[in-house]
């Protein structure tokens, strides 16, 4: 049973998004508030908990319904190492045999966070737990007021919105990336509705066009 400071999600989509977390969570060890990846409830009736992580470039938000037995009422980071430690914990599942089971975060009176998966079938069962990490210096990014100021940016402001292939974004990414200093920024036009978006390094060198999905609601 669940106390009032602990909440459930699906093990698959967390280990899901804690790895995609990482993936964009600060590493330089610079800025403790970023390193690693956080946990917040999306709503007030904590149905649904955020997992995000940013570098201060790029940030990844993933949205995770909350078993219905249980709410999501407090926020945590849970640190890079650790976050590490919970994926090599949590099993990765296949296509054939995908994973099963919950993952219950809880806070005790004593601030400390822990994480336990409980597999479905198995019997698997692994927790970790940690101190929830202090906000002294400073706070998580606040990207909700982000998301939503982008969100109300007026129509006429808006650039065109398009559709693009994951894995062809990547093929040009690493690419780019291969062939730019890693501080030198790529010039990305987008030009019209269903037309190629073009991705040029700054001495002009090398430009990729990159075709777009065709959808109707492009603007």
């Amino acid at each position: 049973m669940t106390g009032p400071e602990s909440y459930m999600v699906d093990a698959a989509a967390f280990r899901t998004a804690l790895a995609t977390g990482l993936a964009f969570a600060e590493k330089s060890g610079e800025i403790p508030t970023l390193d690693g990846v956080n946990l917040r409830p999306s709503d007030e009736a904590g149905r649904l908990v955020e997992v995000a992580a940013t570098n201060r470039y790029v940030l990844s938000v993933e949205t995770l319904p909350v078993h219905d037995e249980t709410r999501a009422k407090f926020e945590t980071l849970i640190p890079t190492h650790i976050a590490k430690r919970l994926l090599a914990l949590i099993p990765a599942g296949t296509k054939r045999r995908p994973i099963e089971g919950a993952v219950m975060v809880s806070l005790d009176a004593e601030h400390r966070v822990a994480v336990a998966y409980v597999g479905a079938g198995d019997g698997f069962e692994a927790t970790v737990t940690f101190p929830r990490p202090g906000r002294e210096k400073a706070a998580f990014v606040d990207y909700r007021s982000i998301l939503d100021q982008l969100a109300k940016t007026p129509d006429d402001e808006r650039l065109s919105r398009v559709h693009l292939r994951p894995f062809l974004l990547a093929a040009v990414a690493k690419t780019l990336n291969a062939r730019t200093p890693r501080e030198t920024p790529v010039a990305v036009d987008v030009f019209a509705r269903n037309r190629p978006i073009t991705l040029a390094t700054e001495d002009g060198a090398l430009t990729v066009l990159l075709m777009p999905v065709r959808k109707e609601t492009d603007q």
